[in-house]
C-alpha cells in the first residue's frame, strides 16, 4: 500500500479555511475568534474560552499587547468578514477589524 502526504499551499490552506467558516453561524465564529484571542493569551470580559479553560493564561492587558501569527490574523480577518457577510450581532467588543474592509 503506497501512503501519499498532500500538500496544501497557503494559499490553498487559507481558502479551505475560508469555506469552512462560510457555514458556521454567527455563535460559532465569535467561539472561534474567542478562542484564537484565548490561544494568544487575551481573554474577552465575556470569554468562553476562558471561563472554559486556564485563566491564568489570559496574559495581555490589551488586545494591542498581542502579536498574532499571520495565520491567527488571517482566521480573524476571515471571521471579520464572514460576521459582516452573516450581519453578525457584536457579541462581544471585539477590537479586531478587518485591515482590508474600505
Amino acid at each position: 500500500m503506497v501512503l501519499s502526504t498532500l500538500v496544501l499551499s497557503p494559499l490553498t490552506a487559507m481558502s479551505a479555511h475560508a469555506m469552512g467558516y462560510a457555514s458556521l453561524t454567527c455563535k460559532e465564529l465569535w467561539e472561534h475568534k474567542d478562542r484564537i484571542y484565548f490561544d494568544n493569551g487575551y481573554c474577552l470580559s465575556d470569554s468562553e474560552a476562558a471561563a472554559q479553560g486556564d485563566k491564568s493564561r489570559c496574559t495581555a492587558a490589551k488586545l494591542s499587547d498581542v502579536s498574532f501569527s499571520n495565520i491567527d490574523m488571517q482566521n480573524l480577518m476571515l471571521i471579520a468578514r464572514n460576521e459582516e457577510r452573516k450581519n453578525c450581532p457584536k457579541a462581544s467588543s471585539s477590537p479586531m477589524a478587518d485591515p482590508f474592509a474600505k
